[in-house]
């Protein structure tokens, strides 16, 4: 059984240590793209333990949550960022 501390809904397992490091990735990203669709904080990794293994996710990915986080931490809205970028289309007003 693979489960993530700090992404609880990301749960999976493999038959070998291997396959479940494959499934680890595809769970991780799939959870991460929940956050995404729901504009919701996305946890940063607890510092691993001794039993812990580390999961990579891609550069772009990585960077996706980075930025996820930091404009919702900022409070301001899609529109305002659009504004502040010089692009007054919004493609995703909410």
């Amino acid at each position: 059984m693979v489960s993530f501390v700090d992404i609880p809904e990301a749960l999976t397992q493999g038959e070998t240590v291997a396959e479940a490091m494959e499934a680890a990735k595809d769970a991780l990203l799939t959870a991460f793209d929940f956050y995404f669709e729901d504009n919701e904080l996305i946890p940063l990794p607890s510092p691993l333990n001794s039993h812990d293994h580390f999961i990579e996710v891609p550069l772009s990915v990585a960077s996706k949550v980075l930025l996820l986080n930091a404009f919702l931490q900022s409070e301001i809205t899609q529109q305002e960022l659009a504004r502040r970028i010089g692009n007054p289309n919004v493609v995703n007003p909410k």
